[in-house]
């Protein structure tokens, strides 16, 4: 029996054998040919407990190839292992080769997979990445990287700065030599491609599995998306800052302008036209008052410190108002010209869109220093929306200027001559009205801003009839409320001159003691911020003694939030030319003309 065994022991080895080279060698894909025989069974046995030993080296299928053939021919020189321990030898050998084979193709299937998985990552990042060796030459060179930087991988990879077509950084830049040191650098808005884009660059070591600095590594991001909103952060806390400013002084701004601009207008009314020195010299002061408070309310505006008044506006009553200002503010040399279609109404606050108009026509004179036409149009484009254009024959807009015609404090005229508001402004407003603004312009063609802005329904209100102040005489009493001096006596000297009776008082306390002692007059006018009193507290306090019988007209270099209207109530904001003045006094004096109690009580009138 035990002869028996030992010789059919060295066929089940054979067998057993074959069956873990056969495991072996499937699993890595050799082609190892075997052909057993009983005879053979102690090459086998031998052969793989040398396999047990040496596998541990094999990387590939050519080197378990030769290292199979060179076990075999130890094998044939080694001594026939017969006891008991050979065939548990032989059977551990075979099934633990074939792991270990099999763990070898495993790790490196495992690691060709996470290679691949990194490089996906690397090369699918939104930001740029690159890396380089200790040498100094690039490596890697990903996707977003050369959309970056406009440098193609085949370019850079391999390569030292030096001889790439435009380095990123110089190689000799300290912070690539920090990176290899294995310390961290950033760079900050490096331009790249011209200037059109900028990027941040951040460097840092590249280290092999065991820690050392092996290269370095560098993360780029686009920046210049970032750059801009940090631009228009910048500006917006500009603007606001500024528009604080203007809040805060506007009141008293302009009752100053008020002030200059009224009186010049009332010297101008006084002086004969055979002075046309004096005359001049006082036009030039209205056309300072005038741009300035164009200035205050551009300021105002973009501070969101003046409430818009949406309602029905004709377009073409904006031209022609707007156009008698520029009349004043544009050398003769300027010609304007209207082309006005009929009609042309739109929703929108009117105030504002006049402004437009004088931003656009005032630029439009700047284009023009040798002269020109100046054209103004409305016209119905059949859907629903009335166009706006302003043409110049001036000198046109550079390509390179056109994107940044309409941000804010954007200027090319010289230091002194334009504060960046006006296009800016004019934008925000028709874009806050629901339309929108163009430019067209090439350099020597002159330029064309086109306005478009959603039609509406005409106003449903009357024109009211014509008639002079003067035919009222000293029939209608105003009184007037002002705690400014300089605004109380223009005021009063200007309505007198146009007929009125005038009852001029400081303070909310003086009306309120000539009310309740006389209570005589017909119009009041009042500032809205004043000592003691607000206008509104006094136009309530005066009803109270009185009746409701007056109209009001509020006057403040303030908006009107905040203040309480009714329909015997209106606001005017300062700085205000007195025409504007006369003209509302006279309108509402002629829809109330059966209601006015001066004539019936005979007024006096009070000094100030």
């Amino acid at each position: 029996m035990k002869e028996a065994f030992r010789t059919a022991r060295p066929r089940r080895v054979a067998v057993l054998a074959a069956l873990g080279l056969a495991l072996a060698g499937a699993t890595v894909g050799a082609c190892v040919d075997l052909r057993m025989h009983a005879e053979a069974a102690r090459d086998a046995q031998v052969a793989f407990l040398h396999v047990q030993r040496d596998t541990r080296t094999v990387q590939d299928q050519s080197s378990l190839a030769a290292t199979a053939a060179d076990l075999g021919d130890r094998a044939n020189r080694a001594e026939l292992i017969a006891d008991g321990s050979a065939f548990t030898a032989v059977l551990l050998a075979a099934i633990s080769s074939g792991l270990l084979f099999w763990r070898l193709v495993r790790s490196n299937t495992i690691a060709t997979n996470a290679r691949a998985l990194a490089e996906s990552v690397i090369e699918s990042s939104p930001d740029g990445i690159f890396a380089y060796d200790l040498a100094g030459r690039y490596a890697i060179w990903n996707r977003t990287t050369e959309e970056l930087t406009g440098l193609a991988r085949a370019d850079v990879v391999g390569r030292l700065p030096a001889e790439t077509p435009a380095g990123l950084i110089d190689g000799a830049h300290p912070a690539r030599k920090v990176a290899l040191l294995g310390g961290r650098s950033e760079l900050r808005n490096v331009s790249v491609q011209s200037g059109e884009r900028a990027i941040d660059v951040v460097y840092a070591p590249l280290f092999d599995g065991r820690g050392r600095v092996v290269g370095g590594l560098g993360h780029v991001r686009d920046v210049t998306s970032r750059n801009k909103l940090e631009e228009e952060l910048r500006q917006s806390q500009k603007l606001e800052a500024i528009g604080q400013l203007a809040g805060g002084i506007a009141h008293d701004f302009n009752n100053l302008l008020m002030g200059i601009g009224g009186y010049a207008s009332l010297a101008l009314q006084r002086v004969p036209e055979d002075n046309p020195i004096l005359r001049h010299d006082l036009e030039e002061i209205e056309q300072s008052t005038a741009r300035a408070r164009v200035l205050t309310e551009q300021l105002l505006f973009f501070a969101r410190r003046r409430e818009r008044r949406v309602e029905a506006v004709d377009l073409n009553a904006v031209a022609r108002r707007a156009t008698k200002l520029l009349r004043r503010l544009i050398e003769p040399s300027v010609a304007i010209e209207l082309d006005l279609h009929e009609p042309a109404w739109v929703t929108g606050d009117g105030a504002q869109l006049e402004q437009v108009l004088f931003n656009l026509g005032t630029n439009a004179r700047d284009a023009m220093p040798d002269g020109g036409v100046l054209t103004i149009r409305t016209r119905d484009t059949g859907s629903d929306q009335v166009q706006l254009l302003v043409e110049d024959t001036g000198t046109g807009i550079p390509e390179h200027v056109k994107p940044h015609v309409f941000e804010p404090f954007f200027t090319t005229k010289e230091v002194g001559h334009g504060t960046g508001l006006g296009l800016a402004s004019a934008y925000g407003i028709v874009t806050e009205s629901g339309g929108q603004i163009e430019a067209d312009s090439a350099v020597g063609r002159g330029t064309t801003f086109t306005i478009t802005l959603p039609a509406t329904a005409p106003s449903v209100a009357e024109p009211l009839p014509t008639r002079t102040p003067a035919a009222h005489g000293t029939t209608s009493t105003i009184l007037l409320v002002e705690d400014e001096r300089v605004v109380r006596e223009l005021l009063a000297a200007g309505l007198e001159e146009e007929g009125y009776t005038v009852i001029a008082k400081p303070a909310p306390a003086d009306a309120l003691a000539y009310v309740e002692h006389e209570g005589v007059f017909d119009f009041l006018i009042t500032d809205v911020v004043m000592p003691g009193l607000s206008g509104g507290e006094l136009v309530e306090r005066i009803r109270s003694a009185v009746g409701s019988h007056f109209d009001t007209l509020y006057i403040s270099g303030y908006p009107a939030s905040g203040l309480t209207l009714d329909e015997r109530s209106t606001f005017l904001q300062k700085p205000f030319e007195l025409a504007e003045l006369y003209a509302h006094v006279e309108r509402v004096l002629l829809e109330r003309g059966d209601e006015v109690l001066g004539s019936s009580r005979g007024a006096a009138r009070v000094a100030s």
